[in-house]
Formats: structure tokens, C-alpha cells, sequence
């Protein structure tokens, strides 16, 4: 009886560092993405880097995936939120997302015209 005493406290202190292990591992899990910003043009996966508000309108208006034709690299980026930037068509902006590398598409958390 004795022992089974003695080993509570040290049972108790396993189980806490356990429910410490899995508490911390809950709020790391949940912990905000790293979103990135960028800027560049909106055009359109058919015209590409090539941009012309009034064609990549048009694109638009047919359902053409829109993209970000980034500054300085030229490299573009189709965006998986297409909502967000439709009515943006040949716009300089900047935008904040994240680039889902699973879809190696951007999602836009927010979108801003640069002037």
C-alpha cells in the first residue's frame, strides 16, 4: 500500500507533462499561416505575361483563370481565389496570400491596387 502511495505523485506528474505535451502541440498546430506579400500585375493564364486590361477582361468574362504576373521575376502565379481579383483586370497591386503547394496556386487573403 505504501508504494502505490508513493508512485501517485509521480504518476501525476507523467500524466501533467503529457497534457502539457498535448496542449502545446494543439496551439502549434493552430498557429496562423505565413502569408507572403506580393506585387504585380493581374492578368490572365491565356495571355499570361502579357498584359491588357481590356483583353484579360474578356478573358475573364470566359472563365480564363486569372494570375499574378510578378514584379521583377516575371514569374506567374494562378490564383485559386479567382473572386478576389476579377474586377482588377491589368491592375498593379499587392497582394497578401499564400502559395498553396499542393495546387501551386496563390490564395489571396488581400488584394490592394497600387498606383
Amino acid at each position: 500500500m505504501d508504494d502505490e502511495v508513493r508512485m501517485e505523485p509521480h504518476m501525476n506528474r507523467i500524466a501533467l507533462i503529457a497534457l502539457s505535451c498535448l496542449t502545446l502541440g494543439i496551439f502549434t498546430s493552430a498557429a496562423p499561416r505565413a502569408d507572403t506579400t506580393y506585387k504585380g500585375f493581374i492578368s490572365d493564364k491565356r495571355c499570361g505575361a502579357h498584359v491588357d486590361s481590356e483583353c484579360n477582361k474578356r478573358c475573364f468574362e470566359q472563365g480564363e483563370t486569372p494570375v499574378l504576373v510578378v514584379d521583377g521575376t516575371g514569374a506567374i502565379l494562378e490564383i485559386a481565389n479567382a473572386d478576389k481579383v476579377t474586377s482588377m483586370p491589368g491592375a498593379h497591386v499587392e497582394i497578401v496570400g499564400e502559395v498553396d503547394s499542393k495546387e501551386q496556386t496563390l490564395v489571396v487573403v488581400t488584394v490592394k491596387a497600387l498606383k
